[in-house]
């Protein structure tokens, strides 16, 4: 007994050490005398998945499950790795498994326009900044997430394999390969049985049908999520993009503008609106609409301001983030397609400059620009 004591306390200590390796010949040592020790095969697999050893992580999980069926650090663990490995049919068996047997009811789910994630320590921090972020929306739900891709990416190898499903239920799964794989629909119906605000994972099904062209079933998603909050001015976005994706854009304007009776000052509905009048030939208005979007956000300066002020926060976590933020440039392209259709062209010239001084290698820009000058001339 004494000596089995002893063994505990080594894999213990290697493991608060992260000596993963010396702690898998510790925890092997002590299964051999304790083979019914549910939390200690769970520390094996952690141990494992923080080696990358998926195969060895996967065994001692369903070792452990024969003990203690349904433990939550063995269906963690066991989830990770097969993720990992990308074996997602099993990987999603397991979030079937944990949800019927373990609440993941999530009171504050993550939200990609309110919050930016930093992950150091073993700590899930969000950083935001509420009045800032309620006047500086300065790009589209899928630009926003798509910035953290690389992010996430990074900080995956130090995300706790023991609370790894609670963790992407929190964040819509982009702590996970899965949701970029074929299940991702099946993880977000799946999310629906766990989430208080089910309006938020309708619109997530909603843009992955908009995404794979599925328009009917998109229309259907966010349908159902205005049933449950009509006051949710992304959902109203969202269905104008479908619309507009579609070519209804007498539709997609309707939608728009249905978020304006929400909030008059919301940049992404005025933009998207001045578009929709540009496919419509109704130029004279997609100008007005569009100079009314840059009266309400003239500029990125506060944004790029606020990155500065963040800035020595995120170096002090050591977790980089590269975060471009163009806050009005396809406003000002717009315009200057706008301007063009009515032949003003130095409007149209100096409308394109400005694209360019938020981004300079803005490709469509830069091509228009050409197209003007040569009309100019």
């Amino acid at each position: 007994m004494k000596n089995l004591t002893n063994i505990l306390k080594k894999a213990e200590k290697a493991l608060r050490k992260k000596k993963y390796k010396e702690a898998i010949k510790n925890l092997k040592l002590y299964l051999e005398i304790n083979p019914r020790s549910v939390n200690k095969w769970s520390n094996l697999a952690f141990s494992h998945n923080k080696m990358g050893e998926y195969d060895k992580a996967i065994d001692s999980c369903i070792l452990g499950l024969e003990a203690e069926p349904n433990n939550k650090d063995a269906l963690n663990n066991l989830f990770f790795a097969y993720d990992q490995k990308g074996d997602f049919d099993k990987a999603l068996e397991v979030l079937q498994n944990y949800v019927q047997f373990h609440s993941v009811i999530i009171e504050q789910p993550f939200n990609v326009h309110e919050n930016i994630i930093l992950y150091s320590n073993n700590k899930f921090i969000i950083k935001y900044d509420k009045k800032f972020l309620k006047n500086q929306r300065d790009q589209s739900y899928s630009e926003f997430e798509n910035k953290y891709d690389s992010l996430i990416d990074k900080i995956l190898p130090s995300i706790d394999p023991n609370n790894i499903i609670p963790l992407n239920f929190l964040s819509f799964f982009k702590f996970s390969n899965i949701i970029k794989s074929e299940k991702e629909i099946d993880v977000l119906e799946l999310m629906l049985e766990s989430f208080p605000d089910k309006s938020r994972v309708l619109n997530k099904l909603g843009l992955v049908h908009l995404k794979q062209q599925n328009y009917n079933k998109s229309i259907e998603m966010f349908n159902q999520s205005l049933k449950i909050n009509p006051e949710v001015i992304d959902t109203w976005i969202f269905l104008g993009d479908v619309y507009f994706q579609m070519r209804q854009f007498n539709k997609a304007l309707d939608a728009f503008k249905h978020a304006l009776k929400i909030d008059p000052k919301t940049r992404e509905a005025w933009m998207n609106i001045g578009h929709s009048y540009i496919k419509l030939g109704e130029f004279n208005n997609a100008i007005d609409t569009l100079k009314k979007a840059l009266d309400i956000y003239p500029s990125a300066k506060r944004t790029l301001e606020f990155l500065t002020e963040l800035s020595p926060n995120i170096e002090k976590s050591n977790v980089k983030i590269v975060y471009k933020l163009e806050s009005t440039k396809y406003i000002w392209y717009y315009l200057a397609q706008a301007y063009y259709k009515v032949q003003k062209y130095d409007k149209a010239l100096e409308a394109c400059n400005q694209s360019l001084k938020i981004n300079r290698n803005f490709d469509k820009a830069l091509k228009f620009k050409e197209k003007i000058l040569s009309t100019k001339k």
